[in-house]
C-alpha cells in the first residue's frame, strides 16, 4: 500500500525528500548531485519566488513507511500564459506506477484547487531553477547543469497521460567539432549583413560583476520573454539567480555585445563543467572544492535583440565563445547545452546528441 503525504519544509520527512535522489541514482545513472542546502533554500518560504508563487510538497511512503517518491506542485502567478498553468517538479521515484500515479494525482488535485487548467513538467518552480526530462544518453557522463532522469521516468509520465509539449537537444562537442562549428559560423558571418561599425564584444568585468548583471537585466528579460515557461521577474529575483554564477566565472565565458551607445544588445554565457568537483562534494556545499582542471565547457545561454538577429552579431558572438572554450577546456568535451528542438547550425556535426522534453496534461474538473 502506497501512502501519499503532504509535507512542508519543516516536516521531519523533508530530509528524506531531499535525500531521495541520492538513493536512486548512484550506480545506475550518472548524475551531478545538487547541494542539499541549495534545494532546501529553493523550497523554503524565504525564496523570493514565493512573493508571486506558491507550492506544495508531496512524498510517497512505501509499506515500510520510507520515502519512495516525491513531487512538488507549484503555481507561478507571474507566468506569462494564455491558460492557467501549474507545474510539477522535483519529481523522483522508484520504478513503480502506483507511486507515480499517487504523486501525480495529489499534485494535480492541489493544482485544480488553485484554479489551474493545465499542468506542465517537470519544472522546478520556474525555468531558472531547473526543468525538462532526460530522454536518452543515460550511459553518457552528466555535465553540470544537465537535467538528469532515471530512464523509466518518461514511462511514468506517459502512463499518467502526460504528452510531449516541447523538446530540447544538447550537442556533445569534441575539440574537432568546436573547430568545425567555429569555421562554419565564421563563414555564415561573412555571408550576412555586417553588424556595422562601433559594435564591440567584451567580457564581463569580474571586479564589477553585480553592476554588470544589473545592466544586463533588461536585455535578458526581453530575450528570455520568448522562451518556454517565461515569467515576469523583478531585478531582485533576477539577481538571486545570476549573482551566484560569479563563482563559476571564467574570463571570456560571459560575453556581451555593446552598440555604438554602449547599450548591450546581445550576450552569451558559458561556464566550466565542474561536474567532478560537485560529485566530490556529495551534495554538501561545505565540501565543495573547485579543482584547477576543468571537465570541459557548457555553453548555457544566449540572447540577442530582434533587430540585430539578421546581422553578423550572433555568429561573431558564438565564434568568440567557441574560441574561449578552446583556450580554457579544449582537451575535453564541451556541451552546446539545451537548444530548442528544430533546425540549428550544429545539425551537420557528427556528434552525440542528447534529448529532453517537457510534458503537459489538461486538468479536467
Amino acid at each position: 500500500m502506497i501512502e501519499i503525504r503532504k509535507i512542508g519544509t519543516d516536516h521531519p520527512l523533508f530530509k528524506d525528500f531531499l535525500e531521495l535522489p541520492f538513493k536512486l541514482y548512484p550506480g545506475k545513472v550518472d548524475w551531478v548531485p545538487p547541494f542539499l542546502e541549495g534545494v532546501a533554500m529553493e523550497l523554503s518560504p524565504g525564496n523570493i519566488f514565493f512573493k508571486n508563487g506558491e507550492c506544495q510538497l508531496f512524498v510517497a511512503l512505501g509499506a515500510d513507511q520510507t520515502v519512495c517518491g516525491r513531487v512538488v506542485a507549484s503555481v507561478d502567478h507571474s507566468l506569462r500564459s494564455s491558460v492557467k498553468t501549474g507545474h510539477v517538479g522535483y519529481f523522483e521515484a522508484i520504478d513503480d506506477q502506483a507511486v507515480a500515479r499517487g504523486l501525480f494525482r495529489a499534485a494535480e488535485e492541489w493544482l485544480r484547487g488553485k484554479g489551474m487548467e493545465v499542468v506542465q513538467g517537470p519544472l522546478n518552480l520556474n525555468i531558472f531553477t531547473g526543468y525538462r526530462l532526460q530522454l536518452d544518453s543515460f550511459d553518457r557522463e552528466a555535465y553540470l547543469g544537465e537535467p538528469r532522469s532515471m530512464p523509466y521516468y518518461q514511462d511514468l509520465f506517459r502512463a499518467n497521460h502526460y504528452v510531449s509539449l516541447t523538446k530540447w537537444k544538447t550537442f556533445e562537442l569534441e575539440p574537432r567539432h568546436v573547430d568545425q562549428l567555429a569555421q562554419g559560423l565564421a563563414q555564415k558571418s561573412r555571408a550576412v549583413a555586417p553588424s556595422g561599425s562601433g559594435y564591440r564584444i567584451v567580457s564581463l568585468d569580474a571586479s564589477n560583476y553585480k553592476q554588470e548583471i544589473i545592466d544586463l537585466y533588461p536585455l535578458c528579460m526581453e530575450t528570455f520573454s520568448e522562451n518556454f515557461g517565461y515569467a515576469e521577474m523583478g531585478l531582485e529575483e533576477f539577481l538571486t539567480h545570476y549573482l551566484p554564477l560569479q563563482n563559476l566565472l571564467v574570463k571570456d565565458y560571459f560575453l556581451k555585445v555593446l552598440d555604438q551607445t554602449g547599450r548591450a544588445v546581445a550576450f552569451a554565457y558559458s561556464y566550466p563543467n565542474r561536474a567532478s568537483d560537485f560529485r566530490n562534494a556529495g551534495g554538501t556545499i561545505q565540501k565543495y572544492r573547485p579543482g584547477s582542471d576543468l571537465d570541459g565547457t557548457v555553453l548555457c545561454a544566449f540572447g540577442i535583440l530582434k533587430e540585430h538577429r539578421r546581422t553578423s552579431i550572433a555568429y561573431d558572438l558564438i565564434v568568440h565563445t567557441l574560441e574561449a572554450m578552446k583556450r580554457n577546456g579544449g582537451r575535453k568535451l564541451s556541451y552546446f547545452s539545451l537548444t530548442k528542438d528544430g533546425k540549428t547550425a550544429l545539425d551537420h556535426l557528427d556528434c552525440t546528441v542528447r534529448n529532453y522534453e517537457i510534458y503537459q496534461k489538461p486538468l479536467k474538473a
